[in-house]
């Protein structure tokens, strides 16, 4: 708990009680949504729920069945986890740009790394992604993709930008409702 220096304990504790089911539910909320990489723990990749194990002996994180084994000779495994989400996501977003070769992308640099909440973007030269996106649905991926893809032409919101991006991703209403559905999901 942090106050202003001039603010007694009495108020504090008064606060405290007062907002005490606030408080609780907020912390609960903070422990169940954060990830600790231990084993059992499930996580989600390409949008199903994977279980974690552990490698201590591997220096890269893979995917067998329904678990994702993190190599932990050279990471911790929170650090494992980001790097292979970030190859991963990488990987996917090249091969869906190539799927598209009508976009222009040449000078355009591809930058994939952690944002707090947005999943894409697009700048001047600059295609930026969030490397949690392997977490989502291949599919939805997908989307994110056009959607950035299309702000090349396009640099705003607007019916005709929506139509464009329609044409590339007939479902793209599906994929945007996943994300306001299951952002929270996608969290580390």
């Amino acid at each position: 708990m942090r106050a202003p220096f001039f603010v007694s304990i009495r108020e504090i504790d008064r606060f405290v009680n007062q907002n005490a089911d606030f408080i609780l539910d907020a912390i609960d909320k903070a422990v169940l949504t954060k990830k600790h990489f231990c084993e059992g723990e499930e996580i989600l990749f390409k949008g199903k729920s994977h279980i974690i194990a552990h490698d201590k002996m591997a220096n890269r994180t893979r995917v067998e069945g329904d678990k994702v084994i993190l190599g932990l000779s050279l990471y911790t495994p929170k650090d494992s986890w980001l790097k292979f989400l970030k190859d991963e996501t990488s990987s996917q977003i090249h091969e869906i740009i190539a799927e598209f070769g009508q976009f222009d992308t040449k000078g355009f640099k591809i930058i994939v790394k952690s944002y707090q909440s947005k999943w894409g973007s697009c700048s001047r030269n600059c295609l930026s992604f969030n490397l949690k996106l392997a977490m989502a649905p291949v599919e939805v991926i997908r989307y994110v993709v056009v959607h950035e893809l299309c702000h090349i032409d396009i640099k705003n919101h607007s019916k005709h930008f929506y139509d464009e991006v329609e044409k590339f991703d007939p479902n793209y209403k599906t994929h945007r409702r996943w994300f306001k559905q299951n952002a929270k999901e996608l969290s580390l």
